[in-house]
Formats: C-alpha cells, sequence, structure tokens
C-alpha cells in the first residue's frame, strides 16, 4: 500500500500475468518507486480501497480487456490518479520513461 511517510510515487499495477506483473514491479521499485501488484479486478479494488494515501498512478496491463481498462480511465477521471494502459511492445526504459512522463517526474 501507498506510504503515508514519502514522497516516493506509489504505483498499482494491474495485469493478469504473473511474470509480466513480477518484472514490471521490480522495474519500477529499481527505479525508486513504490509499486504494488494486482492479478484480479477484487484485489485491484481492494487495494485502492484499503490504501492509507491514494496511489499517483494506475498502470494496466494489456493483459486486462479493453472495456476493463476504459471503466477503470472513466473512474480515475474523476480522481488525481492518473492511468497509463500498456501496450505489450514496451521497453523497460520506455516503461519507466512513460511512468515517469506522466508523474512528471525529471
Amino acid at each position: 500500500m501507498p506510504s503515508s511517510h514519502s514522497n516516493t510515487p506509489s504505483i498499482l499495477v494491474y495485469g493478469q500475468d504473473d511474470v509480466l506483473l513480477y518484472t514490471r514491479g521490480a522495474i519500477l521499485r529499481a527505479a525508486e518507486m513504490q509499486a504494488e501488484t494486482t492479478q484480479t479486478r477484487r484485489e485491484f479494488v481492494k487495494q485502492i480501497a484499503m490504501a492509507e494515501n491514494p496511489y499517483d498512478l494506475y498502470v494496466l496491463c494489456h493483459s486486462i480487456s479493453a472495456a476493463e481498462q476504459r471503466e477503470i480511465c472513466a473512474l480515475a477521471a474523476n480522481t488525481r490518479v492518473k492511468v497509463y494502459p500498456m501496450s505489450y511492445a514496451v521497453t523497460p526504459t520506455e516503461f519507466i520513461e512513460s511512468v515517469r512522463t506522466l508523474l512528471s517526474i525529471t
């Protein structure tokens, strides 16, 4: 869950491929960001509800349906949380650059 005592960006990564989730979480943590991962819609909603502080970014992996991605984007539009719907062909460097851009980190 996002930390209440850190200026480190907190990110929730949602997807259905456990290997990709592990890898994307590890990439974000290596870039000194807080990353949580979840594989189901139920876990995703639960982690958001239980968070002490809101997440800064939701990363939506290509493994979830386009309809679900649109639904989450619509819900997030009413909050300050940014959403990054990923395609499958994103390199680790492109991934981090996109996250930093979305979070305005230089």
